[in-house]
């Protein structure tokens, strides 16, 4: 995969597979913009999606829009 974080071949697939496991984040539509992103990783739509907040951390968010992981933009 393409990465315009790393300039090539992302070196952070386990990273990715990680918050994929614990959010499900690339499930559904690709997001379009940046906020998109930051809402999903809040820990209220978490827990309206039925996941355990718990596996939040801070980074979630910005390592799906630096590495443009599942994303439109």
């Amino acid at each position: 995969m393409e990465c315009p974080y790393c300039e090539g071949e992302c070196k952070y697939e386990a990273r990715r597979q990680e918050i994929s496991e614990a959010t499900q984040f690339d499930a559904g539509s690709k997001f379009a913009t940046e906020e998109e992103v930051r809402e999903y990783f809040t820990e209220e739509n978490m827990v309206d999606m039925g996941f355990d907040p718990d596996f939040l951390d801070a980074g979630m968010a910005s390592d799906v829009i630096n590495h443009r992981w599942h994303c439109e933009f």
